[in-house]
């Protein structure tokens, strides 16, 4: 009777031969099969067809028979097809002799449990997988007393231990000393504890010893009691992230700085022309003067000098005008070399490695000449009681940006030169800063900070980079690249200064807004022979124009002016005087004027600060040379 009251149990006999002869009624609700469907049959009936064809039933008979009981779990057949996992146990029924007269046979249906274990362990084989496979983060797990028990194969590249090295010992170990000795490690666990979570960004050690910016969630890992088991951690590795977020913010500082030098450029550029110009007409005319001859060549060499720190401040906007030219590298060097060892000193020992295969460059050769006294006016400082100096220049591949670059280079063939001295070097956080501008670790009187800024603005306008290595007492390395070019190196022609040839004849329209500017402009190019007429703007330009009966040969006018400005004003002329030449002056940088429709390189421009001579210089030049073809360009 107790076997009828059993549902959740199948319970059944049979005879010696296996035999079914007892079916309760737990049977029948486990598989289905009635009593009379089973009594004469096998327990082959709940047998699946694939183990009934290996011979499984009559297995598991020979195996209670010999041992007298046995035990197993597998998927069995229900009457309508549908399959349970049965844990069940085979017991073997003997007689008072001892003899074998039956067996018992109990199945508990634990479907339910088997699934939930199978899908216990794939989540579980899953999650190993993945943390496996993850090599971009790291997933470790520590127990209650920080040591580690888990260590994926992404902790193994982030840090450098294997998982064999790190296991059973100390995450703590990945901390630098300082934080060990504050207790950072315990703290962070004691905030996961507390807050059920902890997110830090902090610097970790790797095996070898450098360092990195990392950040971190650890969580607290519990029993099914609640009972705290260990700490579960997943970490990333953030320093190439930093770096390119400080990059951008550098940037952004530059591009800052760039619009200011080009916003001031304008109105500088005029005060400089207007004060050397003036020193010019006063020279002049300064006559058997003892003093003032000595007086106007101070002013002069002033207005240089300003106009020098106005050019290195419009070098970050990377829009001031250049002209490049193909040049040989080891030809510049070479040419340099009695001004660079004056410059050093005699207690500097300079040195060339100049490798005769390097190869040819698109640059402003002025402007490269200007990085290299940078770099040795540096070294000097850095080597205050003597050392040694080596430049070398060789032909390099690049496939990817140079370290240290904070610029992206175009993968291709490069020009470097490098220059090496045995100065004090610096240290990170210098480095860090080392092209930024006004930055230095110079006294306030001895350098303002720009010539490294402007070093770097020079070699990324010319489509190269400049990058450092250095170690506090290891001197310092720098590295210009430069984008190599198949084409032979040019000499540039020497511009002529003979004051007899500044003369002319014609007639020039002035166009400047700035009053005192175009005075002088009319001054000096009327002493010079030429017929000018004059303009505040474009509008009255156009006027003046309509008015005059006779030819302009020459409109030399300002880029930026209100309502009217130079480029429009130049082909509105051009259509109504189709043979008048152009010439443009402008203090404004090249991306201002491109913007307001002066393609710099294809139209004449005198770019401001400028002497006298060189504005008749440029109008002489230009009336020789005639209009170009198709007239003033039109930018997109």
């Amino acid at each position: 009777m107790l076997l009828e009251t059993i549902r959740d149990y199948a319970v059944f006999e049979m005879d010696p031969a296996g035999s079914i002869t007892i079916w309760n009624t737990g049977a029948e609700y486990v598989t289905g099969f009635r009593r009379e469907e089973a009594v004469g049959q096998t327990s082959a009936i709940i047998f699946t067809p694939e183990d009934r064809e290996e011979g499984a039933p009559e297995r598991e008979l020979e195996a209670a028979r010999a041992s007298g009981r046995t035990e197993q779990e597998r998927w069995h057949l229900r009457k309508d097809g549908s399959l349970f996992w049965g844990s069940g146990v085979l017991t073997c029924i003997f007689g008072d002799a001892g003899e074998l007269t039956g067996f018992v046979k109990v199945i508990r249906d634990v479907t339910a449990q088997k699934r939930a274990q199978d899908r216990l362990r794939q989540s579980e084989q899953r999650l190993r997988l993945l943390a496996e496979n993850v090599r971009n983060s790291a997933l470790v797990q520590i127990d209650t007393a920080g040591r580690v028990v888990y260590w994926n194969p992404g902790a193994e590249r982030i840090f450098g231990y294997t998982h064999e090295e790190i296991c059973g010992r100390e995450y703590a170990l990945v901390f630098s000393r300082e934080d060990v000795e504050q207790h950072v490690p315990e703290k962070e666990m004691a905030e996961a504890l507390e807050l059920g979570r902890a997110e830090y960004e902090h610097t970790l050690c790797r095996k070898d010893g450098t360092s990195f910016i990392a950040h971190w969630v650890t969580e607290p890992i519990a029993d099914e009691q609640g009972r705290l088991q260990g700490f579960v951690k997943v970490l990333r590795d953030e320093t190439e992230s930093r770096r390119a977020e400080e990059q951008t913010r550098k940037s952004q500082r530059m591009e800052a700085l760039g619009r200011l030098a080009g916003g001031v450029a304008h109105d500088f550029n005029n005060l400089l022309t207007i004060i050397g110009g003036y020193a010019t007409l006063i020279e002049q005319k300064a006559g058997g003067h003892k003093d003032l001859p000595s007086a106007l060549t101070q002013i002069q060499e002033a207005v240089r000098r300003a106009a020098r720190l106005t050019a290195q401040l419009l070098v970050f906007s990377r829009n001031q005008v250049t002209e490049p030219a193909v040049l040989s590298v080891n030809d510049l060097l070479s040419g340099m070399e009695k001004m660079l060892r004056t410059l050093l000193g005699e207690d500097v020992e300079l040195t060339f490695a100049l490798d005769p295969k390097t190869g040819r460059v698109k640059a402003d050769s002025g402007r490269i000449e200007q990085i290299l006294i940078n770099l040795a006016a540096n070294a000097r400082d850095a080597m205050p009681g003597g050392g040694k100096l080596r430049i070398e220049t060789r032909n390099r591949m690049v496939k990817e940006s140079p370290a240290g670059s904070e610029n992206a280079l175009e993968p291709g063939q490069y020009v470097t030169v490098t220059v090496s001295d045995t100065g004090h070097g610096m240290d990170d956080a210098t480095r860090a800063h080392i092209f930024e501008p006004f930055f230095t670790t110079k006294p306030v009187d001895k350098g303002t900070g720009l010539g490294l800024a402007t070093s770097y603005g020079i070699a990324h306008q010319s489509g190269g980079t400049l990058t450092v290595e250095s170690r506090p007492g290891q001197g310092a390395s720098f590295t210009l690249y430069l984008p190599r070019v198949r084409a032979s190196a040019r000499k540039k022609a020497k511009a002529s200064h003979d004051q007899r040839g500044l003369r002319g004849s014609g007639t020039v329209l002035i166009v400047e807004d700035e009053a005192v500017l175009r005075s002088m402009f009319v001054q000096s190019l009327s002493e010079a022979g030429y017929s000018v007429l004059e303009a505040r703007d474009g509008q009255g330009a156009l006027r003046v124009a309509a008015e005059h009966d006779g030819v302009i040969d020459l409109l030399v006018t300002d880029v930026v002016m209100p309502q009217l400005g130079g480029a429009d004003l130049a082909r509105d002329l051009q259509k109504q005087r189709p043979g008048m030449n152009v010439l443009f002056v402008s203090g404004y940088t090249n991306q201002a004027l491109e913007a307001r429709g002066v393609l710099v390189g294809r139209e004449r421009l005198l770019q401001k600060p400028f002497r006298l001579e060189d504005l008749l210089e440029a109008v002489r030049a230009v009336m020789k040379e005639g209009r170009p073809q198709g007239g003033i360009s039109a930018a997109n």
